[in-house]
């Protein structure tokens, strides 16, 4: 059975206070023996508690979200009945399913405001837990799909790749075209920085596959274009665009494959092309008009977006626009520790040295540099 995630971390960020378990019980309040037995797994703590942990030790809602996360975990490792002669269950039962639906739409909540070095620890425990379940069927392979995302952007390319193999074998095992599909199409995300031509040929290849939903066909139209505008093919990247325009439109909301926090995902993706494109005045407009659809709690994707817009408003001449962009960018880095947005400030610093005679570029060089300090390269 795996271990509660919150009583750690609790006891680690009270220690790093400086705060005894009396002090920490006197200010929630609550018993200091319940918060001995919180801190060793031995209770698990009430919303309300989790709260106020949450904000006496300024954790930015990250052990409201752990508390949570385990209550979720105690119910799907709850006991079950109606077994198999053998021992074990064919399906989940239903009791199960909500619990089971609710763990990842949570998780991937958390991600999207979250830092991934803190949530992945939670997605990897909750794919150990139904494994240890048992028959629950391709679930997990969606777990690992997600971890392989918080592992990219905790700058850990290696170990996304290590979950996308499990993806597949899971998605293989069960016969989930879709999933084994996008999971094509995240290895294909993944070698978009070194290879730019092979990225858009795989995942033109994922195109080519029979029988996916319209949701992983344009997933794998605009990885292709990104693939062809890094290349310099405009023509193919125009393509692939308006064929996943099309795949959008027909289909149907999921909150289980690709991105859910932008709402105009078309305009971001073109945007971002057109900036590779060196269409860098149109690209800002898209970047804009996707950042006003991104849903509050988009923090990580607010944050890419914004780190891209910068960029294109630098290379559209427009420097005090980027730096008040590339500034709105460092505050949500800040809180979410994006890979992804990290390198965005990496190259925007790299486009900078361009602008060296003009004191702001200067001053946000040095703003950038202050934040990338100490992180390693994942591009």
């Amino acid at each position: 059975m795996a271990i509660d995630l919150f009583g750690p971390e609790l006891r680690q960020r009270r220690e790093a206070a400086g705060l005894s378990l009396s002090q920490l019980a006197a200010g929630v309040p609550c018993n200091k023996g319940t918060l001995s037995k919180i801190e060793s797994g031995k209770a698990r703590p009430g919303e309300l508690v989790a709260r106020r942990c949450d904000e006496i030790l300024v954790a930015g809602g990250l052990l409201a979200e752990l508390a949570r996360a385990d209550r979720t975990r105690a119910k799907m490792a709850a006991p079950r009945d109606q077994p198999t002669p053998a021992g074990g269950l064919r399906h989940p039962p239903e009791m199960l399913l909500p619990a089971l639906e609710e763990a990842i739409r949570d998780l991937r909540g958390m991600g999207r405001r979250l830092a991934a070095p803190a949530v992945l620890p939670m997605v990897s425990a909750q794919f150990e837990l139904l494994t240890e379940l048992g028959d629950v069927g391709v679930l997990p392979g969606y777990y690992a799909e997600y971890a392989s995302w918080l592992a990219q952007e905790s700058g850990q390319p290696r170990q996304a790749l290590d979950w996308l193999k499990e993806t597949t074998r899971l998605a293989g095992l069960f016969g989930d075209r879709d999933l084994g599909a996008y999971a094509v199409v995240r290895r294909a995300e993944l070698m978009l920085p070194g290879d730019h031509l092979g990225a858009a040929e795989l995942a033109a290849g994922v195109r080519r596959r029979p029988g996916l939903s319209f949701r992983v066909l344009a997933l794998a139209a605009h990885t292709e274009a990104r693939g062809r505008a890094r290349y310099g093919d405009e023509r193919a990247c125009q393509a692939a665009l308006e064929e996943a325009a099309g795949f959008l439109t027909a289909a149907p909301e999921t909150e289980l494959l690709g991105p859910t926090s932008v709402g105009d995902l078309g305009a971001a993706v073109r945007g971002w092309c057109l900036y590779d494109l060196g269409r860098t005045a149109e690209s800002a407009g898209l970047l804009e008009t996707a950042l006003t659809t991104v849903r509050p709690d988009g923090l990580r994707a607010r944050g890419l977006l914004t780190a891209r817009l910068a960029r294109a408003h630098l290379r559209a001449d427009r420097l005090e626009e980027a730096r008040r962009t590339a500034s709105r960018a460092l505050g949500l880095v800040a809180r979410t520790h994006s890979a992804s947005t990290y390198d965005q400030l990496r190259e925007l610093s790299g486009d900078l040295g361009e602008w060296s005679r003009h004191a702001p570029a200067r001053e946000l060089r040095a703003e950038i540099a202050t934040a990338l300090r100490g992180l390693p390269l994942t591009g």
